[in-house]
């Protein structure tokens, strides 16, 4: 996951559309610096418990938290290395990973972060377009009483349900509370399979 965020980082700089791009100097594969801006830039995993420690961050970033060893360990240490004022920033994001635990607990216990969900219908990405006119029709006929409800809550289209159904089916063997889970539409969805 580390590596990745490192192979996006690096991509997004090279294509970044700068006129004077800062020169990046990778110092250690988990370093980097901007010398001409003073800027570091820290990538580093998760099961680096003191990761941040002796450290002044200005932006952070946790990634996938609900699937951390000890993330009560790692974000003490953290979530105090990151400056109060208004020049700072702490994103922290995870598919949901049941009831309980340090990230359930973040999301839906009171604190002064701000929280944002973004459902799976939200990414225009999550359509099957259909092969002609024919499949449309049998999709149209086949929609179950919960598919017809998603139209009716959500504006959904049928190649967003087409999507939804090939991936319960092909991606989760059939399993919707799994699908739910990974692909919620609500923030009590994420959590669904351990509810009920």
């Amino acid at each position: 996951s580390a590596s990745n965020m490192r192979d996006m980082f690096a991509r997004f700089h090279k294509h970044f559309p700068l006129r004077s791009k800062p020169i990046l100097k990778k110092v250690t594969p988990k370093t980097w610096k901007f010398p001409e801006k003073d800027i570091d830039y820290l990538i580093d995993t998760a099961d680096e418990l003191d990761t941040g420690r002796s450290f002044t961050i200005h932006r952070l970033h946790l990634s996938e938290v609900a699937f951390w060893r000890d993330p009560e360990t790692l974000t003490t240490g953290l979530l105090r290395s990151v400056d109060k004022n208004p020049n700072t920033m702490i994103v922290a994001e995870s598919t949901a990973n049941g009831m309980g635990g340090w990230w359930y607990d973040f999301v839906t216990k009171e604190n002064d972060y701000t929280l944002l969900f973004f459902p799976w219908f939200e990414d225009f990405g999550n359509q099957t377009p259909f092969v002609d006119d024919f499949q449309r029709l049998e999709f149209e006929r086949s929609l179950d009483a919960e598919e017809k409800g998603l139209i009716d809550k959500h504006w959904l289209s049928h190649e967003q349900l087409h999507w939804r159904r090939e991936e319960i089916k092909n991606g989760f063997s059939g399993n919707d509370d799994n699908f739910r889970q990974e692909y919620p539409s609500n923030l009590e969805e994420s959590f669904r399979c351990l509810i009920q």
